[in-house]
């Protein structure tokens, strides 16, 4: 649905768009779990920033 909307305001493909919020899903995802912060530079004119702390895992009982 994302990828769609985002076609229809650009000349970009659905296919295409996908293809790319995939990969910056992947990017988010290897940078967040080596906790380190993530930049997003100027979208609609903001800069965003991501920094997430992993969850401690839980102990399991025996």
């Amino acid at each position: 649905m994302l990828s769609k909307e985002i076609s229809t305001e650009t000349t970009i493909s659905p296919t295409d768009v996908n293809v790319v919020l995939f990969a910056l899903g992947e990017k988010l995802q290897f940078h967040l779990q080596e906790d380190k912060t993530v930049e997003l530079e100027k979208i609609r004119g903001v800069d965003w920033g991501l920094n997430v702390r992993k969850k401690k895992k839980k102990k399991t009982q025996n």
